[in-house]
């Protein structure tokens, strides 16, 4: 009897200084064994580090999508008749009314004004814009009209091609004169919108080291003419979906921004090595609470005769450290993701940007 109490003293104190130990923080483990937290070091360093590449990614982003808002905006004075710098600023109450149209004439006006744009783009704009061609060939431009049946019941879409030379060689063009020629017409009766849309390609040359690629984009430009509410009122609007392009040239020695690179590997590395960290220490919880040769379950069992609860068992599980772990699974992906899209391998990329 006297050596079961003995041998009890000297399992409840071996369980009770292993307990004290795992529930011990960083700085209170330091100061028991002198051991450093490396845990607690990584994780401030991958703080630093993932603020910097999210910094960085953030940089990067701005550029791409203000480049893209001031093409919206260039576009808009080329290609939408009356359009003033004024609509360009978002404010409360707005400065002037809706773009809009209120008569045929001004309707075709519109579309003459724009088709015109798109045919002389290369003499008149100071931005890097090519057509798409094919033998040789400009890709002409489209006019889409949908309207309602005569039951009212489901809608109908017509489009007709505009040709980029038969534009060119009209000494004066007419939207109108052109849709007669073609048997097109637009019956305002029963219009519900029309778009005219064209593609181009363009190119933003970088001001940064020539080591750096310039950005190429496929700009899909609608101008959209909304008359669903059908009150004499037909809005314009100027839409642009922008599609990121790999750009080729006799000079292919691009490479990412090497801080870039740098940041990204060391948060890979960085994640890795907290995640590794994380679920050892998640695993060694668990030996603590079951697998050893005198686990916290079985010590509790055998010499008290008590079993412990769900709540109890849950103590051993650190949920910051699943935490922890999932947001080192979410930044690998993430930086993958960012990996993939730096060296234009996801090709995928689509950005919209709509008035």
């Amino acid at each position: 009897m006297e050596q079961y109490l003995q041998d009890r003293e000297h399992q409840a104190g071996k369980m009770r200084r292993q307990l004290k130990f795992f529930f011990m923080n960083p700085v209170e483990k330091w100061h028991a064994r002198h051991r450093f937290p490396w845990k607690l070091l990584l994780q401030v360093f991958k703080i630093i580090v993932v603020t910097i590449q999210l910094w960085l990614f953030a940089a990067q982003r701005y550029l791409h999508v203000a480049y893209l808002w001031d093409t919206r905006v260039s576009f808009s004075h080329m290609f939408l008749l009356g359009w003033e710098s004024t609509r360009e600023v978002l404010a409360y109450p707005p400065s002037d009314g809706p773009l809009a149209v209120y008569t045929r004439q001004e309707f075709y006006d519109y579309i003459d004004f724009a088709v015109v744009a798109y045919t002389n783009l290369s003499d008149i704009s100071i931005g890097s814009y090519e057509y798409h061609s094919a033998n040789d060939t400009v890709m002409p431009s489209h006019f889409c009209c949908e309207h309602y049946t005569e039951s009212f019941a489901r809608h109908l879409t017509e489009c007709i091609d505009i040709p980029w030379a038969a534009v060119r060689a009209a000494k004066v063009w007419s939207a109108l004169d052109f849709f007669d020629s073609r048997n097109f017409t637009v019956a305002f009766d029963t219009l519900l919108n029309c778009q005219y849309f064209f593609k181009v390609k363009a190119v933003k040359l970088r001001s940064e080291p020539s080591s750096l690629a310039p950005d190429c984009y496929n700009l899909t430009t609608t101008l959209v003419f909304d008359n669903d509410d059908r009150d004499g009122q037909m809005l314009v609007g100027l839409n642009i979906e922008a599609t990121v392009l790999s750009c080729h040239s006799d000079d292919d020695n691009h490479t990412p921004q090497p801080e870039a690179t740098t940041i990204n590997i060391l948060t890979m590395i960085m994640c890795c090595l907290s995640l590794l960290m994380c679920c050892r220490s998640l695993y060694r919880a668990q030996l603590l609470r079951y697998v050893r040769l005198v686990s916290c379950v079985t010590f509790f069992h055998t010499y008290y005769r008590k079993t412990l609860s769900k709540w109890d068992e849950l103590e051993f599980c650190n949920f910051w450290y699943v935490l922890i772990c999932i947001n080192d699974i979410l930044i690998i992906i993430g930086t993958l993701l960012k990996l993939g899209l730096e060296s234009r391998v996801s090709s995928r990329y689509f950005s919209h940007i709509f008035i």
